[in-house]
């Protein structure tokens, strides 16, 4: 087990304080472009056999990579993490390292559940499959067919999307931030992301770009459940049933939970951490139970049961036990690469992804490699905890990551690392040269130190004269507040608590918890009212109300 301690990060971290991701979106295209320009040519280079010889997991392979894992769990600071990695029909290696609990060092296992969030779209889209098997739906199937009440912002879109386009997340919808706040209070039903489309705005044609949204996915999976015959008043239970059913119990996914609650589901399970920039150390973040959005990211299963499930995808939809699951036929469309994935941000998790060479199936992406290998997987991530799968069809080989590092940590460290582990098993089984860990290292160490600013210059207290005009309720449910030693907290929902500090370039940034280091700003409308302004996903603003 690796003892590596993530209460005390790297000596960066105790010296400096890293900005916004969200503010980093030049050096991160910058590095983008460095890396392509470098990738190519190195893995002409080769150590051993090549792009032709049969990849397989050795005990020199695995102590290679157990090597870099290690070290990268320091670079990156990563409390914890499990890793399994499956060879055709079997898991040939399972493994804990670090810490699930940082308080009580409870060590990670293979046992361990994790939430893994965007991972359950590629489970939803298996359990999709097995319907347009028995032909309850299908693919082309537009959607007012099996829900007539189905409205999107126009009529012309609403008679048009068919259930692939939202599994695609390619109908030109973009965020609703009404409906992502209320998220994170378990305030919305599996019946709201159905009845809010109409309210999305829309960003780009139908088929024209691609826009994660989980709202629209989540849609994709309720339509299933209407499908199968559900009521719309039983909608997430429905789903929860056709999960269990179709998925968890014909693979032996015995872990696999629709919920991210683990504390109150209790046995061997991880906590989330994410790092305080004015304490120094990582604390536990509170997770919100995304039931709304259950089809698109609210399974939590430990690596040995998401092994299982790359295992059915290797064998073409039969199970380790060999069971049917799915028709061939089906699931291999789920994996078709079908829109182009533009933002350079889908990359970072990529290290090895040549331009251009990013797309979207149905609950996977889909990469190519410099030496023409076809990558098949899915990233999850958001409070406290970032995963990944892949596999590669022609070599019958696929690996899981599951780490209890928050997703918005210090220019998306958590995605660097899962590519760092999921790319450097690869780059051993085909022999190219080893350049995914150093390179990764070095482009993350550039982008923290262009993002640095020496902890003496930012300031945590505040003068109450001075923030008064700012204090009080806004909108959605937000409420800024000073308290008795001076600190400035912003509060979601009287539930998520983020401190403010505020930095030398005139900016304040979020200090801890899931969304650290992004920025708030206030400003004053032409009517004279207070608006505040957050970036997590995007920028959304309020206004003031007492």
């Amino acid at each position: 087990m690796n003892n590596h301690s993530a209460k005390t990060p790297s000596l960066l971290w105790k010296r400096v304080l890293k900005l916004s991701i969200l503010t980093l979106c030049c050096l991160t295209i910058f590095i983008f472009s460095t890396f392509q320009s470098t990738r190519t040519v190195a893995a002409t280079t080769k150590c051993g056999g090549g792009v032709g010889k049969n990849p397989t997991i050795t005990p020199f392979v695995l102590e290679k990579f157990e090597a870099i894992v290690n070290a990268a769990m320091a670079t990156y600071d990563v409390p914890g993490v499990a890793i399994a990695i499956v060879a055709g029909d079997k898991i040939v290696y399972a493994k804990g390292f670090g810490w699930r609990n940082l308080e009580n060092h409870e060590p990670v296992t293979p046992d361990t559940r994790f939430p893994v969030y965007s991972m359950t779209k590629a489970m939803t889209s298996a359990m999709i499959a097995t319907l347009v098997d028995e032909g309850k739906l299908h693919w082309n199937q537009r959607v007012v067919e099996i829900w007539p009440d189905f409205t999107l912002p126009t009529t012309e879109l609403t008679n048009t999307v068919r259930v692939r386009h939202l599994m695609q997340m390619n109908t030109g919808l973009g965020v609703d931030f009404n409906l992502f706040y209320d998220t994170r209070l378990n305030a919305i039903s599996a019946q709201e992301p159905l009845d809010s489309l109409v309210d999305f705005p829309i960003w780009a044609g139908l088929n024209e770009e691609f826009y994660y949204n989980d709202g629209v996915y989540a849609s994709a999976g309720y339509m299933g459940a209407l499908a199968a015959g559900a009521s719309y008043g039983d909608l997430f239970n429905a789903y929860e049933e056709l999960m269990q059913e179709r998925i968890f119990n014909p693979i032996g996914m015995e872990s696999a939970i629709l919920s991210l609650d683990l504390p109150a589901i209790g046995g061997d399970y991880a906590t989330g951490y994410a790092f305080n920039l004015v304490t120094g150390v990582f604390e536990s973040v509170h997770n919100p139970n995304l039931t709304g959005d259950a089809p698109a990211g609210l399974a939590s299963v430990n690596v040995t049961d998401m092994a299982r499930f790359l295992i059915m995808q290797l064998n073409q939809g039969i199970a380790p036990n060999g069971t049917r699951v799915v028709s061939a036929r089906h699931l291999v469309k789920t994996r078709k690469p079908n829109i182009k994935i533009n933002d350079p941000m889908f990359y970072l998790p990529y290290p090895l992804a040549q331009a251009n060479s990013l797309h979207y199936g149905m609950g996977w992406i889909s990469v190519e490699q410099p030496n023409g290998v076809q990558v098949i997987g899915h990233p999850g991530g958001f409070e406290g905890f970032t995963s990944d799968m892949a596999f590669i069809p022609e070599a019958d080989v696929g690996i899981v990551t599951l780490t209890n590092l928050n997703f918005f940590y210090g220019v998306l460290s958590s995605s660097y690392f899962i590519g760092v582990v999921r790319d450097s098993l690869f780059e051993l089984l085909y022999d190219l040269e080893p350049t995914v860990a150093k390179q990764r290292a070095e482009q993350h160490q550039l982008a923290m130190a262009e993002a640095a600013i020496p902890r003496d210059t930012i300031q945590v207290t505040f003068d109450p004269d001075t923030v008064a005009p700012y204090l009080g309720h806004y909108e959605k449910n937000w409420q800024l507040e000073l308290r008795s030693d001076n600190t400035l907290w912003l509060v979601l929902h009287n539930i998520y608590e983020y401190q403010l500090i505020f930095l030398p370039d005139g900016t304040y940034r979020i200090s801890n918890n899931s969304y650290l280091g992004n920025p708030v700003s206030f400003s004053t409308s032409d009517e004279g009212i207070i608006l505040m302004s957050i970036t997590t996903f995007g920028t959304d603003t309020v206004a003031k109300i007492d």
